[in-house]
Formats: structure tokens, sequence, C-alpha cells
């Protein structure tokens, strides 16, 4: 919360007429001497704890639930506070809040069909491995049963017979055509396979084709619902603000019909959360001579004195700069 406002000097003057006064005495208990040996111990440490009490100040004038004027209290209406998120940052989290279902979704569906795809090729690979056996078998059997057919025609004298050679021959045909025939169904079982295999590609495209389209519309949907959970939240958040500051008009209505300047700065929180960041401050410079504090003044304005009217600021160097004055007289 920050106030750029002016402030009454006469009012605020009296108010931190005893802080002067005790900065003098932290000054003058230094017995008269010139403070650059404790300026030269002055850390970032010291600056570090007293913005840490600012801030605490801050907080807790912050957190008081009232405000004072003239002696009349009145309630503090503390506004919620609401994000508005943009169409980017909603679009970015629903992708993130649906790219892990779904992936999976996808992933799962690849999954299957390259397992599919991988029995497939197996059975191919099975297929080509079975007719080698039964070629195998094939020529064995026939190599026998020739070699049986020679030894017999031998035993009877007729080895060189046309006979002999007729079935030998006969043998060899049926072979080649037996041999041709299991080849063939090899063939026709790979063929099969092979169109089973780019049908399920091609089904495997379409369906990721369609995982895209349908994933689009759902991250669509979500986008939506998301806009329109952000806006409920939206119209529902500033429907209470308004509701509150309808309250602090009438509230603060009722205080200027008594003539009371309702500037927030005017509250006795302000005033004494102001008046305690003084004092802290001037406490802070109490311990560096006034000549050096004076120079660091300047450069701390905006890191010590934050929102605080410029009044405050000028206080504490007019404060400084009489102490230096009191030093060269």
């Amino acid at each position: 919360m920050s106030y750029k406002i002016s402030v009454n000097l006469e009012d605020f003057l009296k108010n931190l007429k005893a802080l002067k006064e005790k900065y003098n005495n932290i000054v003058s208990d230094k017995n008269g001497t010139d403070n650059n040996a404790a300026s030269a111990d002055t850390t970032e440490t010291d600056k570090d704890n007293l913005k840490s009490q600012i801030d605490e100040i801050t907080k807790a004038y912050e957190k008081s639930n009232y405000r004072t004027y003239d002696g009349y209290k009145v309630p503090v209406y503390k506004k919620t506070d609401y994000s508005v998120m943009t169409d980017d940052e909603i679009k970015e989290y629903a992708k993130n809040l649906l790219e892990e279902k779904q992936n999976k979704e996808v992933n799962d569906y690849i999954a299957k069909t390259d397992s599919l795809k991988t029995g497939y090729e197996d059975d191919k690979k099975n297929a080509a491995e079975t007719a080698e056996k039964q070629k195998g078998n094939l020529v064995s059997e026939y190599d026998a049963a020739k070699q049986s057919a020679e030894n017999q025609a031998l035993k009877r004298g007729l080895g060189r017979s046309s006979v002999i050679t007729k079935q030998l021959e006969n043998y060899d045909n049926s072979k080649i055509s037996d041999l041709k025939s299991v080849d063939s169904d090899l063939s026709e079982k790979i063929s099969e396979t092979d169109e089973k295999i780019d049908s399920l590609e091609k089904e495997k495209a379409e369906a990721l084709d369609n995982y895209k389209i349908s994933q689009a519309a759902e991250l669509q949907t979500e986008i939506d619902n998301l806009k329109t959970a952000n806006d409920k939240k939206v119209a529902e958040a500033e429907k209470y603000n308004n509701e509150l500051a309808e309250k602090e008009s009438e509230s603060m209505n009722s205080l200027k019909e008594k003539g009371i300047d309702t500037d927030e700065k005017y509250s006795d929180e302000y005033k004494k959360a102001a008046s305690d960041k003084v004092k802290a401050i001037l406490n802070y410079y109490g311990t560096m001579s006034a000549a050096d504090a004076l120079k660091a003044l300047d450069g701390d304005k905006k890191e010590l004195f934050g929102d605080l009217p410029d009044e405050y600021f000028y206080y504490v160097k007019k404060t400084l700069k009489d102490k230096t004055k009191e030093k060269n007289s």
C-alpha cells in the first residue's frame, strides 16, 4: 500500500519534536567527539536491520483494521486481490494441464500398434523358417526315396533300365513341384501379412490425425472452461470490491459531513507508522556523525523513505543540519 501525499508540516513537527530531542541526545552521548569512528563501523547489516524495521512497521500498519480520524474510528475495507490470466497464459496452462494425459493416450496407442506390427513381422519370420524346414524335409524325403529306388533296381539288375530312370525323373519333378508349392504358400502368407501391416499403418496414421483433432478440441474446451472460470472469479472479486468501496464511501462521507479530512495520511495510524519509521531512521543516522549522515541521506532517500511524503525526509534532513550547525557553533 503506497501513499503519495503531503502532510501538515506544523502538525508533523509537533508530533516528532520528541524524536529530534532523542536524536540530539544520541549524538551528544558521543562525548562531543566527531563520530567518524562510529560512521566507519556502520555496515550494510545495520541498514538491512533498519529496512527490516521499516518493513515490519509497514506490515503492521497495513494489517490494522481501523483508521482513526479526530477520535472517530472507521473500519478498513480490505479489497480482495485477484489476478487476471491473459489468453496466452490460459492456453499455456490448459496445454500443460492436458499434456500428460494426452501424451499417454497417444503413446499407449502407438505402443499397441507397434506391438501388433511386431507380431506380424514375427509371423512372416516364423512362416519363412517353417517353409525352409518343410523344403528341407521334402528334399530329404525325395532324396531318400530316390536312393531306395536305385538300390532296389540294382538288386534286380535294373540299374539303368528305362523304368527306373523314369521313376527317378518323376521323383525329381514331384520334388520340384512340392518345393514350388511351399514357396507359393509362403509368398501368399507373407503377402497377406504385409497387407495387414499396411492396413495397420494406415489405420495408425488416421488414428493419430484423429487424436490431433480430438485433442485440439479437448484443449479448446479446457481453454473455454478456464476462461469462464477466470471471468467468473474476476466478476465476483469486482462485485465484492465495489460493495466494499460503497461501504467505505459511506463511512468517509459521514466524517466529511463533520468537517473531518479523511485523507489517510491524517489518520492516527498513518501518523504513528510514519513517526515510527522516522524514529528508526534517526536512530540509524545517530550511529554516525551528522556530517556523514547528511552525505548518506540523499542517496538513501528512495531506499529508506520509500513513498513517505517529502516532508518526512526534509524533517530528518533539517534535524541533521541543525545538529551540524550546533557542532560548528
